[in-house]
């Protein structure tokens, strides 16, 4: 007799993890499986970049960086290309200057210091400039950079390739749980072993993956000796409606001052999370 017949159904477990030297600060998922991010070191002011396997976490090549220490960033990403922006001034939000890499491998294919990136597909991608009191859009070819011509407004055509040079977004996100919810007394009940600090029902996002349940709650802590800061603590559960049992359980962050929205996706029947903004999990929903 296996012993999962005795004590009940296995718990779920990561599949794999992958960490970051520092903060894990933003990432994209292309359409072909790969990862895309940064890794931020907020106190010495440095990003380099990653790429993992969405389905492995094998890492293909991460510590690259593109002769900017800080002020650059991701900006889109379609297929096999990841595209970075710079900034028209440090300190200023506006994104300025495209550089084009290899997804899978990290390599420079080209960049321009002259454009802002607007939109992007297989083959093209469209940047504008801002000269004096009009805009001006070019299109360049995505392999190589080679300028392909101007026009004075975007058109419709590149207004939807704008729409689809994000990466992938079609996953499973939580949704905040409200008191008429149908779940909402479930919802509560599941989490009654973790409430040992309860002012008030804490933060609560959810979502439905297969037959799981899947929660994210901000919990209210105690505040530290000689302080009056306010602490949250985000968990994150795993639970079988049909049995209850919470059939996972992780600690997201465990001092955190506000709720962080969207805190897990799934994708085909994998919970994605990132611990401690550091380390991305992969966790399979079916054994």
């Amino acid at each position: 007799m296996k012993l999962s017949n005795i004590f009940g159904a296995p718990r779920l477990k990561p599949q794999w993890t992958f960490s970051t030297h520092n903060i894990l600060w933003r990432f994209l998922v292309s359409e072909k499986g790969l990862i895309l991010g940064e890794d931020r070191d907020t106190e010495n002011k440095t990003v380099s970049f990653f790429c993992i396997d969405m389905k492995t976490g094998a890492v293909l090549w991460r510590d690259r960086t593109y002769g900017e220490a800080w002020w650059i960033g991701i900006e889109a990403l379609l297929g096999d290309r990841l595209y970075l922006h710079g900034f028209a001034q440090p300190d200023m939000p506006e994104h300025h200057g495209l550089i084009a890499l290899d997804a899978r491998t990290g390599d420079e294919a080209w960049r321009n210091t002259e454009i802002s990136f607007y939109a992007a597909d297989a083959e093209h991608v469209v940047g504008y400039r801002d000269l004096f009191e009009r805009r001006i859009f070019q299109r360049f070819d995505a392999a190589k950079g080679t300028f392909l011509g101007e026009q004075e407004t975007a058109g419709d055509e590149t207004e939807e390739m704008r729409r689809h040079t994000f990466g992938r977004t079609d996953f499973i996100f939580p949704q905040p749980l409200f008191a008429d919810d149908l779940e909402h007394g479930q919802i509560l009940k599941a989490l009654a072993r973790h409430l040992t600090v309860q002012t008030a029902e804490p933060a609560i996002e959810y979502a439905h993956a297969g037959d799981r349940l899947l929660i994210s709650a901000h919990l209210p802590q105690i505040p530290a000796s000689g302080t009056q800061t306010p602490s949250l603590k985000n968990i994150l559960s795993v639970v079988n409606p049909a049995t209850g049992k919470e059939e996972f359980f992780d600690v997201l962050n465990a001092d955190t001052p506000y709720p962080v929205p969207d805190s897990f996706f799934v994708d085909a029947n994998v919970l994605y999370y990132i611990r401690e903004k550091q380390s991305l999990c992969a966790v399979p929903l079916v054994r």
